[in-house]
């Protein structure tokens, strides 16, 4: 029902009481907000525009007071008597109502809000009250351009907002997103790459191209370290779309997939060093649903989210082992896993087939305690280090190292990974170390002549260096 507010002047004497009207308002001569914001939500916005009009425009004694009287009753019964809405039939036909409300676009949409709180609550409002009643969630007002009703929320669907979440495809983008060639840029120095540049939900990158683009990142990690060592700085790869939908689109499959080839294409690219790239690559997975690496409001924005972003991993807290001072994982055991690292073809190719069968006996019959285990982790580090060294200017059936060359370096990485790891002994000198590198050793040899003579630690009970077949 729409409410209207109307004025009260003098009339002549002796004239006939007026209908009996609902409690009236006193409004002052510039009404609070929090007053207005009430007749609004009582009366409708238009009602109390046109009746605040006709109030500025009337002529009043400067003795009577100010008031709007709400009239309560109009051409839906409201507990009004018969007099009352005969009354207001007279003074406003409903066709009337109906040709005004008209105009207003709002009220041609939504009908207007029906109160039936006694008018005297509306000017105990609190402030407070009538702006906590302007929450997005409660109710929508009309537009400021003009009066209109509140309600309590759009009646259907059809009235919401129509936001577009994605821009329109430009002209012939898909055709220059299909020629476009991937690329790697560095977005924050030694923390964070990304590889742009798929076609509009294609995922495919080969493994020559994941293993350049892996290469590069590496190279950008290492200046500043004396020795680096693959897998020191591990790495999370996040797949990315665009904002493109439709039925047949499943962005999270497209960006699970952008992730997982290129991760692929990483670990066939180090196939022959597998320690390295469980080292390397901590975790592959899609960014989640609604992240991107920028906005999608052009073209090129687009282009940049159809990526896989790399991103160095943050540096967590020491294991306790390592909080006692253990550089390498003092846990890591004698076992045929953590052996097999001598037998790959790799290894037996750069460093040849002497030394690598020796370091494998020597692997499997080291006790299992702290520092022997922390000795172990630490020579195979060093030892994929040197590989993956050596492997960047290898070409197809190149001999192995000159052993000449390599022996020195291996014999100093012993004796770094005893200095390191706390052994109570030095390892032994490079002459005697030399044989290791030119002398295929049987197992029994090779662990008697660790036990006697290459100790890590004293001998303690049951670590008897036992020969392995």
């Amino acid at each position: 029902m729409v409410v209207m507010a109307v004025p009260v002047v003098g009339r002549p004497p002796g004239a006939d009481p007026p209908p009996k009207r609902m409690p009236a308002v006193g409004l002052s001569p510039s009404p609070s907000a929090a007053l207005i914001l009430g007749l609004q939500r009582s009366a409708g916005n238009a009602a109390v525009a046109r009746k605040l009009a006709r109030q500025r425009s009337s002529t009043i004694s400067p003795r009577q007071p100010r008031v709007v009287e709400l009239q309560r009753c109009g051409p839906t019964p409201c507990n009004c008597s018969d007099e009352e809405r005969a009354d207001y039939a007279a003074k406003r036909p409903t066709k009337q109502i109906r040709d005004q409300d008209a105009e207003d676009p709002e009220t041609t949409q939504v009908p207007a809000v029906q109160r039936h709180a006694a008018t005297e609550q509306i000017s105990r409002m609190p402030t407070s009250a009538a702006e906590g009643a302007m929450e997005a969630g409660d109710l929508r007002t009309s537009r400021v351009s003009g009066p209109g009703p509140l309600q309590r929320k759009p009646m259907g669907g059809k009235d919401l907002p129509k936001v577009d979440a994605c821009p329109p495809m430009e002209r012939d983008e898909r055709k220059a997103a299909s020629k476009a060639q991937l690329r790697l840029v560095e977005r924050i120095p030694q923390q964070e790459w990304l590889i742009y540049g798929f076609s509009i939900g294609g995922t495919e990158i080969s493994e020559a191209e994941a293993g350049h683009f892996i290469s590069g990142i590496i190279r950008t990690l290492m200046p500043g370290k004396l020795v680096y060592v693959l897998g020191q700085d591990p790495l999370e790869v996040f797949g990315f779309s665009d904002c493109f939908a439709g039925p047949k689109v499943d962005n999270n499959a497209i960006r699970q997939l952008r992730a997982a080839k290129f991760c692929a294409g990483v670990k066939d690219y180090y196939a022959s060093v597998p320690k390295s790239y469980l080292n390397l690559i901590r975790s592959c997975e899609a960014a989640p649903a609604g992240q991107y690496i920028g906005s999608n409001d052009t073209q090129a924005d687009r282009a940049q989210n159809r990526s896989i972003l790399i991103r160095r991993v943050a540096a967590k807290a020491q294991s306790q082992e390592q909080e006692q001072g253990f550089p390498h994982d003092p846990k890591f055991g004698p076992s045929e896993a953590h052996c097999a690292a001598y037998s790959t073809g790799l290894a037996r190719d750069i460093l040849g087939r002497v030394y690598t069968t020796n370091a494998r006996c020597s692997c499997l019959v080291t006790p299992d305690e702290p520092q022997n285990n922390c000795v172990r982790g630490c020579l195979q580090d060093k030892m994929w280090n040197l590989l993956a060294n050596a492997k960047r200017d290898r070409k197809t059936n190149d001999p192995p190292m000159d052993i000449n060359f390599a022996c020195p370096l291996i014999w100093k990485h012993h004796r770094d990974c005893y200095n390191d790891c706390g052994c109570a002994s030095g390892f032994i000198d490079y002459p005697a170390f030399d044989a290791v590198c030119n002398i295929t050793l049987p197992c029994a040899v090779d662990s008697a002549a660790i036990n006697v003579l290459n100790r890590c630690m004293p001998a303690k009970k049951n670590d008897k260096y036992l020969p392995v077949e």
